[in-house]
């Protein structure tokens, strides 16, 4: 657990995407690496102390998240762009390699 958010650097990149099927609805997913390290080491390497993983997201959730966030922090809604949701073909190659890259940009 974080004992203080401002004492680490984490950084976050979408490097992958894919098409999941649930239920006969056919949805892109984005594979996301996350990593956490401390700013200021004692004693220790700081890789020792970087901690990585994986998670998986749909399109949705980070739009849901976007959401939460220009409600909470209006000043924050000219600096926050999200991809334009895409209501056909939003799991073709095309549309998850753009919207990977602009989430990551």
């Amino acid at each position: 657990m974080l004992d203080n958010i401002n004492n680490y650097s984490i950084t976050t990149e979408i490097n992958d995407s894919g098409v999941c099927c649930e239920r006969g609805e056919k949805y892109a997913i984005y594979v996301i690496s996350v990593s956490c390290k401390p700013l200021h080491v004692h004693g220790n390497s700081v890789n020792d102390l970087r901690r990585e993983w994986i998670t998986y997201r749909r399109y949705s959730e980070f739009n849901d998240l976007d959401i939460a966030i220009k409600k909470r922090y209006p000043d924050l809604r000219e600096f926050l762009r999200l991809p334009n949701k895409s209501l056909i073909n939003n799991t073709s190659a095309e549309v998850r390699l753009r919207r990977q890259k602009e989430l990551n940009d």
